[in-house]
């Protein structure tokens, strides 16, 4: 919440991404690594606003969240722009599934430009996705698939936004 006049504003998932990832993005060149911790507010955020996309077309994520995300590599890709790749937590059974995305800020930093996400690999069980347990050998697999075998996986979820249109 914030302050304005006497009024309390809640400001919105969206603007609280373009604010958390112009500071991620701030003062780091081209092709820098982004760390979780760097980046933990705005991960924070995301565990609200990507299953608010994913629900925009997916309707059996309408009551889904996700808890935590582990990188296997994150970077800046532009002035304003920045992939992160690696695994996150569902929250409805505490299991790992692994995403691709990628966020960019318009010229002028001051709004999203665009969203490109990929969520889950295709799988068995809730959501047809492989979710091995958070912690165990299978969500280590996971990680290093993703790694070093990251063509080879057949993405359940897909959203592309274009923001600007």
């Amino acid at each position: 919440m914030f302050e304005f006049g006497n009024r309390r504003v809640r400001p919105s998932l969206e603007s609280m991404i373009v604010e958390e990832l112009r500071g991620v993005l701030k003062g780091i060149p081209v092709g820098a690594e982004i760390t979780e911790k760097q980046a933990a507010d705005l991960l924070g955020t995301l565990e609200y606003f990507l299953p608010l996309h994913l629900a925009l077309d997916f309707p059996e994520w309408k009551w889904e969240s996700l808890d935590g995300f582990y990188f296997v590599k994150a970077e800046k890709t532009g002035g304003g722009s920045a992939r992160f790749l690696g695994t996150c937590i569902l929250i409805y059974d505490q299991t790992m599934a692994p995403f691709f995305l990628e966020l960019a800020l318009t010229e002028s930093g001051d709004s999203l430009a665009s969203l490109r996400l990929f969520w889950g690999e295709k799988g068995e069980g809730t959501f047809g996705v492989v979710r091995p347990g958070w912690g165990t050998s299978g969500a280590t697999k996971l990680m290093l698939k993703m790694l070093y075998q990251l063509d080879s996986i057949q993405w359940a979820y897909l959203i592309e936004r274009d923001f600007l249109q």
